[in-house]
């Protein structure tokens, strides 16, 4: 009689006595081990697991753990940090990073934002020139989007959403931290984007 594994379908050697077996070794060894996480998971999320993690967090110990483990494996940690810096969330958690350690060493108030909540919140509209700004990756340097700091964090500005606008690249970079030309933001966006409706024209 031939058994199956039912989680990778590989082939599953059977004496001929007892239960037929559903899962090969390896996924029952898998299988074991998520189990054991979950039990261990639901333990620590009850009072009495609670009040021990919190105490051992605190604890010289496990300090001491963390440093040694930090010692025999700083190679491999540093790998990981920078294939997870290379993914898309570890970008963005990067930039959320940045924000708050710039606001603290200003001293100025912080909550959390994304790029994404600044554009879909302005319509995806250059709140300098009134121009529509492209976000992808084919898209001129110019027209594409930044976030500003309508009074800037070195003036004492907040690192908060109302204090935030989303702009062109050229826009924001023609403002730096005074006032912007809009006259002059508007001929050279409105030139790109002519320049742009020809090329995909």
């Amino acid at each position: 009689m031939e058994l199956y594994c039912k989680d990778c379908g590989a082939p599953i050697q059977y004496g001929g006595r007892g239960r037929h077996p559903v899962y090969c070794a390896e996924c029952r060894k898998q299988r074991d081990k998520l189990t054991k996480e979950k039990a261990y998971k639901k333990w620590l999320e009850s009072e009495k697991g609670h009040k021990w993690w919190s105490e051992y967090m605190k604890s010289d110990s496990r300090k001491e753990q963390d440093r040694k483990y930090y010692q025999n494996n700083k190679q491999s940690i540093r790998e990981k940090q920078q294939r997870y810096c290379q993914t898309e969330s570890g970008k963005k958690s990067r930039q959320a990073q940045k924000a708050r350690r710039r606001a603290r060493e200003a001293g100025v108030e912080h909550e959390p934002w994304t790029r994404e909540k600044i554009i879909k919140r302005d319509n995806g509209i250059c709140q300098i020139c009134g121009l529509p700004v492209y976000d992808y990756d084919d898209a001129p340097k110019r027209l594409k989007p930044q976030i500003d700091h309508v009074v800037p964090i070195s003036a004492g500005g907040a690192d908060k959403a109302d204090n935030l606008r989303l702009t062109h690249a050229f826009c924001n970079n023609h403002k730096h931290a005074g006032e912007a030309d809009v006259e002059h933001c508007k001929s050279v966006i409105s030139s790109e984007l002519k320049a742009l409706a020809e090329k995909l024209l």
